[in-house]
């Protein structure tokens, strides 16, 4: 066993020792549900119903005057989403400013579980001062198919090394007093097609490969789960009662909220019986057709209140009704948050490939190039995305060389083949801009690939820089280059971190979690994709 397993297993046992599960929570679920039970007594037909479903796209509905105010949701794993598509956005009061953290699978790269936790507290601490009740992640899915547009947002495709992560990451989120939402339960592998997509997997793969995360961020006392787009074996997830009642209640023990993804569902009945506890956000025709299955016959009253229970009784275990929605105190943490999203950077950033020309001493001439140069790489933009966090003080890839190389660093956004030969130093910085909802070929566009190999062909020394949320193709010119370092969308301070490893001030220390293909036919998902 390599030491780097050992040493996460021995982790996750330490952690699991010590870290109780209920994180945060305020009262235990009997008392919680017992407490739920007389609110709901407590409510017009009307005020349940409306319980059944989100409320102004982010919220879960409230009833103030009853003792029930408004539940805000906010995306996403790797920091605060700026929301900016609330319907009514005078519910809540947006923050001016939020961290933009390395993406979770940089997280993962770390493989240190503790920094996990270190990073969500800081993302919870942000929601709390924002008046953020639920922080929706963290995202766990599994990496199968390196094109899926949204593998940036998860934790690798090793299921250990994902529940080591995810639980951690659920202990720091809600000792803010932030709750997590595990997502997406279960199988949404792919973004090709999410909603048409029907995910078959057998029993012993379900077990073994896709549930391990999920038991790991319940046994942390997580508050949420909310199911994804995909079937799963010929049902929608967000209505499958097999999948909620006997799976996630029963054999993982599930007792908090589940929540639909965002219209993942369409069978009103098949929602309310399947063991569902809200729709998100809810469609339009939501309350015309529970009023109509209550006249029919269809569902009871009864049914809707024990779709609700959970919900209410979620925000009561953790204190959700009860509390200042605001801690104005914790934006004086911003440095903080700051300096953990470098300490992620610095420790997942992975060195792939160094002949020896790392570390680059001072005094090296660099030609510098390449698309990710001036701006920052993320994800797609700031509403295609939800896990698009956009960041503060913001170091641009040549900003930070020049704060350690000075005008050593010169920048030529297209350089000849001349140019790069005659270059003491090349850096080359390449990658791929990934984003919800889509996938993304496996090898860079052809001009990109052509101008890498150009200057790996031209220039021995030629140092590659990726930036992307999974793997990519380097079969044609990974060989040839001095040295790659694969840097995910490394956050606001990331490219600081990055300067400090290429100067030899701080050693490489990151860790794929995932396996990079050759070809796209060397992965599981290879005939699935068009």
């Amino acid at each position: 066993m390599k030491t780097s397993v050992k040493l996460l297993l021995a982790l996750v046992t330490a952690a699991a020792a010590i870290a109780p599960a209920g994180a945060q929570q305020v009262v235990g679920w009997d008392e919680a549900y017992r407490q739920a039970d007389a609110r709901i007594a407590r409510l017009t037909l009307d005020e349940k119903i409306s319980f059944m479903r989100g409320y102004s796209s982010f919220f879960f509905y409230g009833v103030p005057e009853k003792g029930m105010p408004y539940i805000y949701l906010s995306d996403a794993t790797q920091g605060v989403h700026m929301r900016d598509n609330l319907s009514d956005p005078t519910m809540v009061r947006q923050l001016e400013r939020s961290t933009a953290f390395p993406c979770p699978i940089a997280l993962a790269a770390t493989f240190n579980p503790s920094l996990a936790y270190k990073y969500a507290e800081a993302v919870g601490e942000e929601c709390r001062a924002g008046g953020i009740e639920v922080l929706l992640g963290p995202g766990m899915n599994i990496y199968r198919n390196s094109q899926n547009g949204r593998n940036f947002e998860y934790m690798g495709e090793d299921p250990l090394l994902s529940s080591a992560m995810v639980a951690e990451y659920v202990k720091g989120m809600q000792s803010t007093g932030t709750v997590a939402c595990l997502k997406h339960f279960i199988c949404n592998e792919t973004e090709f097609y999410r909603r048409r997509s029907n995910s078959i997997v057998d029993e012993r793969a379900l077990h073994e490969i896709y549930l391990p995360p999920f038991k790991a961020g319940i046994d942390a006392g997580v508050g949420y789960v909310m199911t994804s787009y995909n079937r799963l074996n010929g049902e929608w997830a967000g209505q499958n009662a097999d999948l909620i009642q006997r799976i996630l209640r029963g054999e993982l023990g599930f007792q908090g909220c589940v929540m639909s993804d965002w219209t993942s569902v369409n069978d009103t009945e098949k929602v309310v019986k399947s063991g569902q506890n809200v729709e998100m956000p809810g469609r339009k025709e939501f309350f015309g057709e529970v009023r109509e299955l209550l006249k029919t016959g269809r569902i009871t009253e009864k049914d809707i209140e024990k779709m609700i229970r959970p919900n209410i009784a979620t925000s009561i275990a953790f204190g959700l009704y009860d509390r200042e929605k605001y801690v104005p105190e914790l934006l004086e943490k911003f440095p903080a948050h700051k300096q953990t999203g470098y300490e992620v950077a610095a420790e997942g950033i992975v060195l792939l490939r160094n002949n020896g020309i790392l570390p680059l001493a001072p005094g090296r001439k660099i030609l510098l190039t390449g698309r990710f140069t001036e701006a920052i790489p993320r994800t797609g933009g700031s509403t295609s995305s939800s896990a698009e966090v956009l960041g503060y003080d913001n170091v641009t890839l040549t900003a930070a060389l020049r704060s350690v190389y000075g005008d050593a660093v010169r920048v030529v956004e297209k350089p000849s083949r001349e140019e790069l030969a005659a270059a003491d130093v090349v850096l080359l910085s390449t990658g791929t801009i990934d984003v919800e909802s889509f996938e993304r070929p496996f090898a860079l566009p052809k001009e990109e690939e052509a101008f890498v190999r150009t200057a790996v062909e031209a220039n021995p020394n030629t140092i590659v820089l990726v930036n992307s949320g999974s793997g990519i193709r380097m079969g044609g010119w990974n060989g040839k280059a001095a040295a790659v370092i694969y840097g995910w969308y490394p956050g606001q301070s990331g490219f600081t971190a990055l300067a400090d490893i290429l100067s030899g001030k701080l050693s490489p220390s990151g860790k794929l979690p995932m396996t990079i293909e050759k070809e796209f036919n060397d992965s599981p998902a290879k005939g699935t994709m068009p």
